[in-house]
C-alpha cells in the first residue's frame, strides 16, 4: 500500500477497513453494540423499519455471497431506508436537529460539526466525484460522512 502523500490526516483516502475495525470493537468502547446504539439514538426515533432483507451484496465470482457478514464494513454503516423515512432523515438537517414534529434529535454544534471541512480532499479519485461536476473540486473536503464543496455555479445565480 503506497504512503499517503503528507500524512495522516492530510487527505482524504477511502476505505472501510477502519469503520470494520469500529463495528467491532463499538461494544468494547461503548457497552452496546453498534446496531442497538444506532436503533436507539437514531432510526428509533425517526420511526425507521429496521429492513435488512433489501440490501446490496456483495458478488464471488458469478454468485452473491449471501452467507458473508459484511455489516461491520457496510456503505452508510449499513443503514438502509424507504423515501418517507429518508425524508425523515432529511428534516433533522433542515429543520436545525428537530424531526418534522419538532424532537430535538440533534444539537445544532453537531449538526455544524457534521458540515464542517475535516479532510481535504481534492486529490480523491475522479471516480468517486463522478457526476459532480458541478462543484469546485480544488475546494473540495471530506466533512463528516460527506464530500463538502461550493458550487462554481453559485455566483453566477
Amino acid at each position: 500500500m503506497p504512503a499517503i502523500e503528507g500524512g495522516f490526516r492530510s487527505t482524504f483516502v477511502y476505505g472501510n477497513a477502519l469503520y470494520g475495525l469500529l463495528g467491532h470493537a463499538f461494544p468494547e468502547l461503548f457497552g452496546v453494540r453498534w446496531e442497538e446504539a444506532v436503533s436507539t439514538l437514531f432510526t428509533g426515533p425517526l420511526g425507521f423499519s429496521s429492513n435488512s432483507d433489501d440490501v446490496a451484496l456483495p458478488y464471488i465470482g458469478a454468485g452473491r455471497a449471501r452467507d458473508i457478514d459484511t455489516s461491520a464494513i457496510a456503505a452508510a454503516g449499513g443503514l438502509a431506508g424507504s423515501i418517507d423515512e429518508l425524508a425523515r432523515w432529511l428534516s433533522i438537517w433542515t429543520n436545525e436537529g428537530c424531526d418534522a414534529g419538532g424532537a430535538s434529535l440533534a444539537s445544532s454544534t453537531h449538526l455544524v460539526e457534521a458540515l464542517a471541512p475535516q479532510i481535504p480532499a481534492h486529490a480523491v479519485s475522479p471516480l468517486l466525484l463522478h457526476g459532480l461536476a458541478w462543484l469546485d473540486i480544488q475546494q473540495i473536503a471530506c466533512g463528516l460522512g460527506w464530500f463538502l464543496a461550493h458550487s462554481q455555479y453559485a455566483a453566477h445565480r
